[in-house]
């Protein structure tokens, strides 16, 4: 799941990016040269999902998960460049395809289309490169539309080749909201607990400009510089199909804030949401959460006071356990050999295809022998495969516990022994409320996202 703020009217206002430009002629470049140097790399990134600095870092083996499509990549030159090329290498795992348009941008507000990927052609590690009449950018954007193989979408490497432009005299910023010039948040400091270099583009003036929380819950916080009697704030979300639940905090020292509005879980209204007062004063701060139209805000079988709600929001937000229909979770189902296999994968940065090819994963980086794909996993093999994981990740695995205590200790297998010392170490997998280990039981799905949560959080 992820979080967008788009901003509107008044005195604080958050959003998210509509681009509207002219298309012009582009086609693919299957042998671009190759001698210009790579201008994107290693740029700040603000994106629709996490991790947007994968895209940048010139490792193809690494990549952007943006969650589910239609999601954008945005990259800052940090610099004015004249370009003329963009590279764009979607991830090219199996015979996938993906449909995605390219912009590019001077000054952040107006976006001009220089590529388009809508065919069926199955990505290659090459991508699509574009080429153009020259032009000078700052900010470079791919809009994902379509996955062809699930509804997530990924790019190992955007490239972007030009020459830095010294001479060139960038737009001049407005001195005051050209929308609505009593817009007081227009250009006022923020901040946020994510992509904090962008939160600018909540108060930009612009609605064809976002700033992206990525997941929730964030905030995105603006200063007004001095203290205002406040009378309207309007919030205006994107019309995306997402239904969004966020509240309103005011502040006169950027420290103490008061609750000044909340709304439930509704589809945005297509003018926003406005609200009158007397106050807040001087600060404002907006905190959200979301869910897609037609979907509850969580499956109906985990209801908030669920024991284990939190661990499988937090394993269902990040791609890592679905839920068994549209509308429940089965928490006290089993999970599966193939399924461990297929989540570890994913843990890897990797996006296997099929339950086929998170197998050969597993079986290649010395996971598991892909015997019994379809059993339910039980405790000691569910150690046994994280243990594995976490020395092929070079993740923390140095502690160990004495098993003796256990009544049951003597009935772990061989192979076993180890991964549970580890694991009852380090408090991931430990005895159960009987008092033994337990081995050969199976873990419900339930457990499962407790489990991974306490692996990631104590030695990923």
């Amino acid at each position: 799941m992820k979080q967008n703020i788009q901003k509107a009217l008044h005195a604080l206002l958050a959003l998210m990016l509509i681009l509207t430009s002219v298309s012009i002629p582009v086609q693919a470049n299957e042998d671009p040269a190759a001698a210009e140097q790579n201008i994107a790399l290693n740029k700040p990134t603000n994106t629709s999902g996490g991790q947007g600095e994968r895209a940048v870092d010139g490792d193809l083996s690494t990549y952007w998960d943006g969650g589910v499509y239609p999601g954008e990549l945005l990259v800052d030159l940090e610099g004015y460049y004249d370009v003329s090329r963009i590279t764009v290498i979607p991830y090219y795992g199996g015979s996938r395809y993906y449909h995605y348009e390219v912009y590019v941008s001077d000054d952040g507000f107006t976006y001009d289309l220089v590529g388009r990927k809508d065919s069926d052609e199955p990505q290659t590690s090459e991508g699509e490169t574009y080429e153009f009449a020259s032009r000078t950018v700052k900010y470079v954007k791919v809009v994902m539309t379509y996955n062809s193989a699930n509804p997530s979408i990924h790019i190992n490497e955007l490239q972007v080749f030009g020459t830095e432009n010294t001479d060139y005299e960038p737009p001049e910023t407005p001195a005051e909201d050209p929308n609505d010039p009593l817009n007081i948040a227009y250009g006022k400091p923020t901040r946020s607990t994510a992509n904090s270099g962008f939160t600018q583009l909540a108060v930009d003036g612009q609605n064809s400009t976002a700033w992206s929380g990525e997941d929730y819950p964030k905030y995105v916080d603006v200063d007004l510089m001095r203290n205002y009697d406040i009378t309207s704030i309007n919030v205006c979300m994107p019309q995306d199909g997402t239904q969004y639940a966020y509240m309103l905090y005011g502040s006169v020292d950027g420290v103490h804030f008061t609750r000044i509005a909340e709304t439930k879980m509704s589809t945005p209204q297509e003018n926003g949401d406005t609200y009158t007062f007397e106050q807040p004063r001087g600060r404002v701060t907006i905190e959200v959460t979301f869910a897609r139209t037609g979907e509850n805000a969580f499956f109906a079988d985990v209801p908030e006071t669920f024991w284990a709600y939190d661990e499988i929001v937090w394993a269902y937000d990040n791609g890592y356990v679905n839920g068994t229909t549209a509308t429940t979770f089965s928490p006290n189902g089993s999970i599966t050999r193939q399924q461990v296999w297929m989540i570890l994968a994913r843990l890897s940065e990797k996006s296997p295809a099929n339950m086929a090819e998170a197998r050969t994963w597993a079986m290649d980086n010395g996971i598991s022998d892909g015997t019994n794909p379809g059993a339910a996993v039980t405790r000691q093999q569910l150690v046994a495969l994280l243990y594995r994981f976490a020395e092929l990740r070079n993740y923390a695995n140095g502690q160990r516990a004495d098993l003796s205590a256990y009544p049951d200790a003597g009935s772990v297998a061989g192979y076993a022994v180890e991964p549970l010392q580890w694991s009852v170490a380090n408090g991931i997998v430990g005895g159960t409320s009987a008092g033994t280990l337990n081995p050969a039981g199976t873990a419900t799905r339930a457990q499962f996202a407790v489990i991974l949560y306490r692996f990631w959080n104590q030695v990923a």
